[in-house]
């Protein structure tokens, strides 16, 4: 767990279609924000892509959330989703837009099923993600 209270972060929620249930946009916003809470980081911004594919990071709300983080670097540590396959279920393009956004802005993508750790780029957490994100 974070002892830092000055830890920020954002979240992000996906749905390719209307009807999903297991984890609808709700749903994921209440468990990322209870995730956040937990681990003592402050959620300053949360951005949704209703019906979007994950087949891309063309999305609307994720090209916000890339404004977002341009206009604001250096202030958000983290990128709290629920699960990986949220944030794309394309193995390659997530492993390098998990690259990019850490490169590019110093943040850490971090999935509520996970702990925080200083160190998400290590090999275990990068075979972990890899099997999570093919499996998806």
């Amino acid at each position: 767990m974070i002892t830092n209270s000055y830890s920020i972060a954002i979240g992000y929620a996906r749905i390719s279609i209307k009807d999903q249930s297991t984890y609808s946009l709700t749903y994921q916003e209440q468990a990322i924000k209870r995730y956040c809470e937990q681990n003592n980081l402050t959620l300053i911004a949360f951005f949704r892509d209703d019906g979007e594919s994950s087949d891309t990071f063309d999305r609307p709300n994720w090209k916000a959330l890339e404004e977002f983080l341009q206009k604001h670097k250096d202030l958000v540590q983290y990128l709290v989703v629920v699960e990986l396959d949220r944030f794309s279920r394309e193995l390659i393009k997530a492993l390098q837009k998990i690259d990019e956004l850490y490169q590019k802005y110093k943040i850490r993508v971090v999935a509520v099923s996970e702990p925080i750790s200083q160190d998400s780029s290590s090999p275990s957490s990068f075979l972990i993600r890899g099997i999570k994100l093919l499996l998806a």
